[in-house]
């Protein structure tokens, strides 16, 4: 007889932030590795995203897709060189 597999997400899907905790804290806990990984993939996203926006409202400062294009490709051409 096989046991059926169950999503932790399904039955705590609220838990981590009722108990102080992320979400990549509770997946440590209870030993999800796959998920580990993702979670702390998307955690640093959006701590690098918050700290850029807490930056950009401090200074004002920024750049167009455009100008992070031309100066990457400034960069790649000075390795190359």
């Amino acid at each position: 007889m096989t046991k059926e597999a169950i999503h932790p997400g399904e039955f705590l899907a609220d838990e981590p932030e009722e108990i102080g905790m992320t979400r990549t804290e509770l997946a440590r806990q209870i030993d999800v590795p796959s998920n580990c990984n993702r979670e702390e993939k998307r955690e640093a996203f959006k701590h690098e995203a918050l700290e850029a926006w807490d930056e950009y409202q401090r200074t004002g400062l920024h750049l167009t897709g455009e100008e992070v294009d031309e100066w990457l490709a400034k960069l790649e051409k000075q390795k190359r060189e």
